[in-house]
């Protein structure tokens, strides 16, 4: 592994941390197509423990909560419950009897419609595999306050 650095100088010691297991982890996940939130507790000196991470995903939560409440405020009850489906794990097949109904969808000319609005609000991004959130961030957020 090459030795780190931070403005130019190199970093030795207890200041340097090993990042192999992180880089392949997150190595795997973007060769899978998974979002990473990427978290640096470096920045401000500190090692990453399970506490300072909770602590960065509650700050960084209060920061984005606003605008995450601003952008679902303007949603349709059809275009929350379309998030919800993508939430519970659905990313194609939106039109099978099973999952307009759970999720009241409406009818299947609405789905396209639905899907139009998010992806233009750049709330939902479509792949080779299906749609799915655009920001893992969000996701996570919803996840926690809106199902």
């Amino acid at each position: 592994m090459k030795k780190a650095f931070i403005y130019g100088m190199s970093v030795e010691g207890e200041n340097f941390t090993d990042r192999e297991l992180e880089s392949k982890r997150l190595r795997l996940n973007f060769e899978s197509g998974v979002n990473s939130i990427l978290i640096s507790p470096r920045r401000m000196g500190k090692k990453a423990t399970e506490q300072s991470f909770a602590e960065g995903l509650e700050a960084t939560l209060a920061q984005v909560t606003p605008l995450f409440v601003e952008q679902t405020s303007n949603l349709t009850a059809y275009q929350l419950n379309f998030i919800r489906a993508i939430c519970q794990g659905y990313h194609d097949d939106f039109g099978k009897k099973e999952v307009t109904c759970q999720f009241d969808l409406g009818s299947r000319s609405n789905l396209t419609k639905l899907k139009s609005a998010l992806i233009e609000r750049e709330i939902l991004e479509q792949t080779e595999t299906g749609f799915y959130l655009a920001d893992p961030l969000f996701q996570y957020w919803f996840r926690q306050e809106m199902m």
